[in-house]
């Protein structure tokens, strides 16, 4: 018998296949409105006059690319503009919002893979703990430190039970985080687990192509940011800065100069923040 598709299921593949359309317009935009591709043109250093411009929307053209993990897996590039130089684009619809989905073993994997970096298996096990899924019996082995409803419906541990578990653990954890920050920060906007350079974003672009009159000239209808010089951003700011802890519900969250993580359908979710970036750039 069949598996019964859940509701949360069933909004999460809308909201992708809404997003997907969404990009297919924009791609559709760019190659039929002169202006906004004159606008992405100049802004990226590109001499090519906008009338050329050939746009392809990459969740659409290509749904999957080659992983460095074997396989195959999504691309970081959501829009390729091709100017004199080819232009890969991350388009982002929301100012807070989803920026990458991945189990947390694959992203431990896929840093490994990238920086040719081993991960400290016990910032690893924090790590699985803090997002999950845990097992029964794990889940039960915790019973003595208090775990709350939430924790066991969710299989995974707050920051405040994993202090009470190992503090030490905790703070190696976060300052895993701090010391590698730039690196997940290129790993999260840019390249995911795309095996080819080909499929790496280079461009992050706020832009939402259902608005039908953009003003291009505002950052709150257009801001487009080169990744390069976010990771320089995140670069220069001090390490003992760049992770805060959440405090709702014994700390579920962290915080990071360009947004955060947290737990999503029992696998790691990073989150994108455009206020944040701004400040950090020196943009707001």
């Amino acid at each position: 018998m069949a598996r019964k598709t859940s509701g949360r299921e069933a909004a999460g593949r809308k909201a992708k296949q809404k997003g997907h359309a969404l990009e297919k317009l924009l791609a559709y935009r760019l190659r039929t409105e002169p202006l906004i591709a004159a606008w992405l043109a100049t802004h990226c250093g590109q001499d090519r006059i906008a009338e050329d411009a050939e746009a392809y929307a990459s969740g659409v053209h290509s749904e999957h690319v080659p992983s460095i993990l074997g396989g195959w897996t999504s691309p970081k590039v959501d829009v390729a503009v091709h100017f004199d130089q080819p232009l890969k684009v991350s388009v982002k619809m929301s100012p807070k919002s989803q920026l990458w989905l991945v189990p947390v073993d694959r992203f431990l994997a896929g840093f490994e893979v990238a920086f040719s970096q081993a991960v400290p298996e016990e910032v690893a096990q924090c790590l699985r703990r803090f997002i999950g899924p845990l097992a029964d019996e794990e889940l039960q082995g915790f019973h003595a430190i208090g775990l709350s409803q939430q924790e066991f419906h969710q299989r995974r541990l707050s920051l405040d039970s994993l202090a009470a578990l190992n503090e030490d653990q905790l703070q190696r954890m976060l300052a895993w985080f701090s010391e590698n920050m730039v690196e997940i920060a290129e790993l999260s906007f840019s390249r995911g687990l795309a095996a080819r350079q080909g499929d790496h974003a280079e461009y992050l672009w706020f832009f939402d192509p259902a608005i039908a009159e953009p003003d291009l000239d505002s950052p709150e209808h257009s801001l487009l940011i080169s990744i390069a010089e976010l990771k320089a951003a995140i670069a220069g700011v001090h390490v003992a800065e760049r992770v805060t802890r959440g405090r709702r519900n014994g700390g579920t969250t962290l915080g990071f100069p360009f947004g955060g993580i947290q737990m999503h359908k029992s696998v790691l979710q990073v989150r994108h923040d455009k206020r944040k970036i701004q400040l950090l750039l020196g943009l707001a």
